[in-house]
């Protein structure tokens, strides 16, 4: 997801109109930051950065050694999870977070459903799984401590038609819509709290873990560009 298609952060084309509308209404609660940077280029490397705080330079053996996000929630008597549209078999991360003391894993692998876009599945069902789960959650009155991951700014960047803002075949018109699409399911998400009662005492951190290079410098995708 690249900050400079987001029209929250001022981008032309309104791609992201959900979080404007919640910049405007609770401008006290919604905190831009203007100087972030992802981890490295690819999944691979980033996402086990971001969630142990391990620089992605250091070995394997270090990184490994790291408590793991959830880790921490279970320390304060949370409920983890880690729902994701990803799939975990994809370079082992299901051996990376097998042992990370995660109470609820949703991916590719544990929902039975097809490819969809890239190597993951449809985010609005993995966002039915978040829903109920939340509302699970809710209804038992646990604190939870958690990471949706979401799928739809990779290429090809697949989106239902729904969510085809722009019909161009251009890949910025085929980004931009996956960026309007990432919006829905981000206020999808958010009702989601809103409707089980714990949107008022939970913190929501929106990141991204690497950009997309857009035929920028002639190239197309992520791993092997690191321009900023």
């Amino acid at each position: 997801l690249r900050r400079d298609h987001l029209s929250v952060y001022n981008y032309q084309r309104d791609t992201t109109p959900f979080l404007k509308k919640i910049a405007s209404q609770k401008p006290k609660e919604l905190f831009l930051f203007q100087n972030a940077y992802s981890n490295a280029s690819s999944t691979l490397i980033s996402l086990p950065s971001i969630l142990t705080g391990a620089s992605p330079v250091q070995t394997a053996a270090d990184t490994h050694s790291y408590p793991i996000f959830w880790e921490y929630g279970k320390k304060a008597a949370m409920e983890t999870f880690y729902i994701t549209s990803h799939s975990l078999a994809w370079n082992n991360l299901n051996g990376y977070f097998s042992n990370s003391g995660i109470d609820f894993l949703f991916s590719k692998e544990t929902s039975g459903e097809s490819i969809f876009n890239d190597i993951g599945i449809d985010d609005r069902k993995t966002l039915l799984a978040f829903d109920s789960h939340i509302k699970r959650l809710a209804s038992e009155r646990k604190n939870f401590l958690g990471v949706l991951h979401l799928n739809t700014n990779h290429f090809p960047f697949f989106v239902p038609g729904s969510s085809k803002k722009w019909e161009g075949n251009e890949i910025k018109d085929m980004y931009d819509n996956s960026v309007y699409h990432f919006d829905r399911l981000i206020e999808s998400m958010y009702s989601s709290l809103s409707e089980s009662g714990t949107l008022e005492n939970t913190v929501i951190i929106i990141t991204s873990d690497h950009g997309e290079s857009l035929l920028e410098h002639n190239y197309l995708g992520h791993i092997e560009s690191y321009y900023l």
